[in-house]
């Protein structure tokens, strides 16, 4: 189940619930669950994508990571 495209297509219909479950043979607690389903998804995909990824080898003998929130990751060699 693509939960995103569920997310879309019921956000376009502009329907309760109720009726799009109606409309395409669901109970209304399954397409809540789909739309939680969805929501939960996309959260976790924001929590663990770098957009950019910069790794340097320095002379003080380490290796340091800068993600793109500005976060700074030391690892000693």
């Amino acid at each position: 189940m693509d939960y995103q495209k569920f997310r879309e297509d019921f956000q376009r219909s502009g329907l309760s619930q109720k009726e799009y479950g109606k409309q395409h043979s669901m109970s209304p607690s399954m397409v809540h669950y789909y739309l939680q389903k969805s929501k939960k998804e996309q959260h976790n995909a924001k929590d663990f994508k770098f957009s950019e990824l910069i790794v340097e080898k320095q002379e003080e003998r380490h290796i340091k990571i800068i993600t793109s929130s500005g976060l700074e990751i030391r690892i000693p060699l």
